[in-house]
C-alpha cells in the first residue's frame, strides 16, 4: 500500500505528505472506524473515546518512537501546523464538551468535527 501510494502520489505529482495523511490514514484507520461504528450502534461510548485515544497514544508515542529509533525522522513546519490546527478543534470539542450539562459528544459537535477534518483535507490540497 505504501509502495502503491508514494508511486501513485509521484505520477499524479502531489506531496507524499499528502497522501500518506489522507489515503493511508484512512486505510489504517478502517479498524477503528468500523470499530467506533459498532460500539456507537451498541451504545458503547466508552469503547469509541478508550479506541480513538488509545490509538492516537500508540501512534504518537510507540509508532514515532520507534520510527526515530530506527531512521530519524525529518519534516518541515507546515506538518505541525496541520497537527496543532486538529489539536486545536480537539480541545475546543472537549472543553465545550466539559461545559455542557450532559457532558456529551453529540450530532452538532460531531459535525463540527467533522467540518474541521473537511477544511483541513482542503487546506492540504490547496
Amino acid at each position: 500500500m505504501v509502495d502503491n501510494s508514494v508511486a501513485t502520489a509521484q505520477n499524479i505529482g502531489i506531496s507524499q505528505t499528502i497522501i500518506s495523511m489522507t489515503i493511508i490514514a484512512v486505510g489504517t484507520a478502517l479498524p477503528e472506524i468500523v470499530t467506533s461504528i459498532v460500539a456507537s450502534i451498541q451504545g458503547e461510548c466508552d469503547l469509541i473515546l478508550g479506541n480513538v485515544t488509545g490509538s492516537n497514544l500508540l501512534n504518537l508515542g510507540l509508532l514515532i518512537g520507534l520510527g526515530a529509533i530506527i531512521t530519524p525522522l525529518h519534516y518541515d513546519i507546515e506538518f505541525n501546523k496541520h497537527i496543532i490546527l486538529l489539536m486545536i478543534a480537539t480541545a475546543i470539542i472537549s472543553i465545550v464538551t466539559q461545559l455542557d450539562k450532559d457532558k456529551s459528544i453529540n450530532r452538532p459537535k460531531g459535525i463540527i468535527l467533522l467540518l474541521v477534518y473537511t477544511i483541513y483535507l482542503v487546506k492540504l490540497f490547496v
